[in-house]
């Protein structure tokens, strides 16, 4: 069986991926010029300098994305390794943070490039990721509003990212709500 090559053009992006399957293995790869995502998500990061969770909207832009993926695959579950790079990305958060502080916050970041490794669980819509994570050139930060555990109050925070960065992540992305 040859695999099948696809290239998209929708407006300012553009798209080329191609896949193969034998039976349940499906293996994929694709690369987006112009790509962006928005998503209801839940996030756990960790390095060896710092820790995080989010939960709420997120959205990334980046001039190149590149994604490969290998797994066993059905209509309705997959699982699957996978890996994502990006070049020039931009992200941006809103929702409940807990780093400085547990509370509401707003965060950004950007980065020359960006990249995971991941098992992914995809039932439905609904997939869930944990894996290694890394950036380079990168700068961003959070501002929030929350309570402190080292203070045992209420208070504002911010925090700044790194140029460089390792870690391990967590991540649910939630089915859109049509």
């Amino acid at each position: 069986m040859h695999p099948d090559t696809f290239n998209q053009v929708n407006g300012k992006t553009t798209t080329l991926w191609s896949e193969y399957q034998l039976g349940p293995i499906k293996i994929a790869w694709s690369h987006t010029e112009g790509y962006t995502e928005s998503s209801l998500r839940a996030d756990q990061t960790a390095s060896s300098n710092s820790e995080s969770t989010w939960v709420g909207p997120a959205l990334k832009a980046s001039a190149h994305n590149y994604e490969g993926k290998i797994g066993i695959v059905s209509d309705d579950i997959s699982l699957s390794l996978k890996g994502v790079g990006d070049v020039l990305t931009a992200e941006g958060r809103a929702g409940l943070n807990k780093s400085v502080q547990t509370g509401l916050a707003i965060g950004r970041a950007a980065s020359a490039a960006s990249g995971r490794a991941t098992i992914e669980l995809r039932i439905g819509d609904l997939e869930i990721e944990a894996g290694k994570s890394g950036y380079l050139g990168g700068y961003g930060g959070t501002f929030g509003y929350g309570y402190s555990g080292e203070s045992g109050e209420m208070q504002w925070g911010g925090s700044i990212v790194n140029a460089v960065g390792f870690g391990e992540h967590v991540r649910i992305k939630f089915p859109k709500l049509n």
